[in-house]
């Protein structure tokens, strides 16, 4: 009883359809939901048994990209004693050359993920927001993620920033949406709670 209430009250509602003939995106969004019910209920399970951190991670990031339709997803962790931002785990098409990619700098210059973690909270990388944090976007960063939307969230455990968790649409172009990023959150802290429980 405690997995499925836990993992209900993560999933925010979805907005309500009123135009005719929509059944078929009706289906579609069921499915996502009850998609995201399930692996929010497999992590839950997971924790409470304390499994391994590293299939926990592996989890969040599977239940961002299937069930929220992300092309590219990646847990980034802070490495050589918080001077660089680096992959560790990577989702989607070209991953391979992506998470190789995904190497930043955090000593050098401000950037948006020095931004992030001095925000501390989730940011939604959106036409209006890239306008006003567009100079945080360096060359690396915006040759390795291109211009696209995107939702970031940083890792911290005890107040201390531990990585990052990036998720786009890449390929397809869909807008990112509200419901898809509070859910992105939802995936997110359970990452937290991860490295809170299992990393030690």
């Amino acid at each position: 009883m405690y997995i499925r209430a836990s993992a209900n009250q993560f999933i925010p509602p979805m907005p309500q359809e009123t135009a005719p003939g929509v059944e078929e995106g009706d289906k579609k969004i069921d499915e996502a939901v009850n998609l995201q019910l399930d692996i929010l209920r497999e992590l839950s399970t997971m924790l409470s048994e304390q499994v391994d951190l590293n299939t926990v991670l592996g989890t969040v990031l599977e239940g961002i990209y299937r069930s929220l339709g992300m092309d590219r997803v990646v847990l980034a962790l802070i490495v050589k004693k918080g001077e660089r931002l680096v992959s560790k785990l990577v989702l989607g098409e070209g991953r391979a050359q992506f998470g190789k990619s995904f190497d930043f700098p955090l000593n050098e210059k401000d950037n948006v993920f020095t931004y992030l973690f001095e925000l501390g909270e989730p940011l939604w990388m959106d036409r209006k927001t890239r306008a006003d944090l567009g100079p945080l976007l360096t060359p690396d960063i915006y040759n390795t993620i291109g211009q696209v939307e995107f939702f970031a969230i940083p890792i911290c455990v005890a107040g201390k920033s531990k990585g990052v968790i990036y998720a786009d649409r890449s390929l397809t172009r869909e807008p990112l949406e509200k419901h898809a990023f509070l859910t992105f959150r939802h995936f997110c802290e359970q990452a937290n709670i991860a490295f809170t429980i299992l990393g030690r």
